[in-house]
């Protein structure tokens, strides 16, 4: 196991991701509210692509920073996203992963996943874990309506009933993941039926 994964399954044990959604099968993030903390998020999203797309790399980071400084859980999002992405900062996959983590644990779903789809690009990682992740998002977030979110395809960002959109991207990915995975494998019939209970329990099917 990595040590990425071995503090992710620490972070779960202290209680990161706290309410039990099936029996060893899925985990959803705790309650703490993050509503304070953030812009409306067709604002985000425009300030998410103004960074990307900006030229002037002192000039748009000196915006960042200045709305992180006053605890923008959108702008220290991005911030993550620069970091793994090597734009208009140095390439830091660990700077990128506690950026998430940090926000993850006050609950604000986009840093949630995110976290997993960096985890996903670990060497390494563990299959489980990633997919209980992102099982924990899908329930946590789903709602009648959804748009597909992809943090790190740098698309514009549909914006559904509150955070689903969050749950259809991870449903998504997590079908993606699984599919990909080797066939005839113990792991991937697991792992597929944990998906399919998730998507029974938030009341949709793949």
């Amino acid at each position: 196991m990595s040590n990425l994964s071995r503090i992710l399954c620490l972070a779960l044990l202290l209680g990161l991701l706290t309410q039990v959604v099936h029996a060893d099968t899925a985990t959803s993030f705790g309650s703490q509210n993050s509503s304070n903390h953030q812009p409306d998020w067709e604002d985000c999203v425009a300030f998410r692509e103004k960074v990307i797309n900006s030229k002037k790399s002192k000039e748009i980071l000196d915006e960042l920073f200045s709305k992180i400084d006053e605890d923008d859980f959108c702008a220290k999002n991005i911030l993550g996203i620069l970091h793994a992405k090597g734009l208009h900062v140095e390439k830091d996959f660990e700077r990128s992963y506690a950026i998430f983590h940090n926000l993850s644990e006050k609950n604000y779903p986009p840093s949630q996943l995110n976290l997993a789809l960096l985890l996903a690009k670990k060497e390494g990682h563990s299959s489980e874990t990633l997919i209980n992740l992102l099982i924990g998002i899908i329930v946590k977030y789903t709602d009648t309506e959804y748009e597909s979110c992809g943090f790190f395809e740098w698309d514009m960002c549909a914006v559904g009933e509150e955070w689903a959109h969050i749950a259809g991207s991870a449903r998504r990915f997590a079908q993606k993941y699984v599919d990909g995975l080797p066939l005839r494998t113990a792991s991937r019939a697991t792992l597929t039926t944990r998906l399919r209970e998730a998507n029974t329990v938030s009341g949709t099917q793949l």
